[in-house]
């Protein structure tokens, strides 16, 4: 019994350690895109804000926005950026980043926002 309990805490351990560090270290740095906006991420690592500048628009070029800042490593892969104009929350993925906004966040017109999935540009 001491033995299987040993075994299981040891693989806990070694689970942990091996994809924690693994989310922790994937760097999210590039660009992601959809159909509406730009976002550009440079990742420092996870002691260090993750820098990003966004930029959107509706396709009729009757809405625009932009904001630039500093988020905050909430949880592996998962990032928040706070103001007071806005809040934005980024979840990464494999190649994506679904980002949620808060309401009221000021830095766009009505008819657009930077809510969405973006995914990864191609490296060139």
């Amino acid at each position: 019994m001491k033995r299987r309990f040993i075994l299981m805490a040891t693989l806990v351990v070694f689970g942990i350690a091996c994809f924690g560090s693994s989310a922790a270290a994937q760097n999210r740095s590039g660009s992601y895109t959809n159909r509406e906006g730009e976002l550009v991420v440079r990742d420092k690592g996870k002691s260090q804000p993750l820098t990003f500048s966004f930029t959107v628009g509706n396709s009729r070029g009757t809405c625009t926005g932009e904001v630039e800042g500093k988020a905050n490593w909430i949880r592996p892969g998962v990032a928040e950026f706070r103001d007071e104009s806005c809040k934005l929350m980024f979840v990464f993925t494999a190649n994506r980043v679904r980002v949620t906004e808060g309401p009221d966040c000021g830095y766009h017109g009505v008819a657009c926002g930077f809510q969405g999935v973006y995914r990864r540009a191609r490296r060139r």
